[in-house]
């Protein structure tokens, strides 16, 4: 197999990129529907069937909610970003839950160790200890 200098997967992320751009673009569509919408009700003075529409302040604060993560988004998806930085940091973030998962099961194994034993392993024995006390600590310098 000779090497072309082309990466297998470049066809793969090419076509990824374009559905993220199509998304982006939907989404922009979306938004301005939603603007020309709010536009139409104010200038309606927001007659809905005949009674005004006034919104409580917990729907308006969701309301804002809503269009600052859509602004987030769209900004997110319309950034050019490195795909080596994509999959940094996606590594990153699997390897940090890899970590924390592996801590909380060796914890619980020790637990039910302990339970299973009888009581025979003790926190005060020499086992493996995830994270040394200062006290501990003292003791072994001295």
């Amino acid at each position: 197999m000779a090497y072309d200098g082309e990466r297998s997967d470049a066809p793969v992320l090419d076509q990824l990129e374009t559905i993220l751009r199509h998304v982006a673009d939907e989404l922009a569509l979306w938004r301005a529907r939603a603007v020309k919408a709010e536009a139409e009700l104010k200038e309606s003075g927001g007659a809905g069937r005949g009674s005004p529409v006034k919104l409580d302040p917990e729907t308006r604060v969701r309301v804002a909610d809503l269009e600052q993560e859509n602004k987030t988004l769209e900004t997110l998806l319309s950034a050019p970003v490195n795909r080596r930085t994509i999959v940094a940091a996606k590594l990153v973030g699997a390897g940090l839950v890899a970590l924390a998962f592996a801590l909380v099961y060796m914890i619980g194994f020790r637990y039910y160790m302990n339970g299973m034993s009888g009581g025979a392993i003790s926190t005060t024995s020499t086992s493996f200890t995830v994270i040394p006390s200062f006290a501990s600590i003292l003791i072994r310098n001295r």
